[in-house]
């Protein structure tokens, strides 16, 4: 598959929200995804994080609410050469879900319905904003992330949003105090010119597989 950076720009279905690549490499960069990792997108719009994260060496697993976007994401995991086995498998306990498997859920929601969905070392997602949350900000990400802490306590994650949540200064401290109460570590926070990044662990982070480069550039 070509690189992210030089071919994710053209692929055939995108939106006005969707991550620039850019930003989703530096994100994955930091993160240290690559062989041996399970990387979660639980907002995976057209894919940009999934593919990012296949190309270093991970296994991924999206989900997205809205039926179109799942389509995209899978109709883009295509054209890049990774065919998507569909996310009844991860509805099955104890199949093999394969490289990638992308599946229609609410992030808001529990992932009890999906008991082949394991393991997971890495969360990263751009959250929605704007016209694409439908509800407080606040409420958004204290239940997605309540969901998350439950499913990947040992996880590394990277949450990623737009002018229109994080650079509002009531979301970013609701978003710091969710994360706080949750257990959650920050480890730093990235700005660029329209996102925010914020970098953390999950409440029983103890440097998991796959995580020991991070763990020694961010534990010295």
């Amino acid at each position: 598959p070509g690189g992210l950076l030089t071919t994710f720009r053209h692929r055939d279905l995108t939106f006005a929200a969707a991550l620039e690549p850019t930003l989703a490499a530096a994100a994955l960069n930091i993160l240290q995804v690559g062989p041996g990792d399970t990387f979660l997108d639980p907002c995976c719009g057209t894919g940009t994080l999934l593919i990012g994260a296949l190309e270093r060496g991970a296994a991924v697993r999206g989900f997205d609410i809205n039926p179109k976007f799942v389509m995209y994401t899978r109709t883009n995991l295509e054209r890049f050469g990774w065919p998507n086995v569909g996310g009844g498998a991860l509805r099955k306990r104890g199949a093999d879900a394969g490289r990638c498997a992308v599946a229609q859920h609410d992030a808001r929601e529990p992932l009890s319905d999906f008991p082949s969905l394991r393991d997971i070392t890495v969360v990263a997602a751009n959250l929605p904003h704007g016209r694409y949350l439908q509800l407080p900000y606040a409420e958004y990400v204290t239940d997605m992330l309540s969901n998350l802490a439950a499913a990947a306590p040992s996880a590394r994650f990277c949450l990623i949003s737009g002018a229109g949540a994080l650079h509002d200064e009531e979301d970013a401290n609701s978003l710091a105090r969710v994360l706080a109460s949750l257990r959650f570590r920050v480890r730093w926070t990235v700005d660029s010119k329209k996102m925010r990044l914020t970098f953390a662990e999950g409440p029983e982070f103890r440097g998991a597989q796959g995580s020991a480069r991070w763990a020694e550039s961010t534990h010295e």
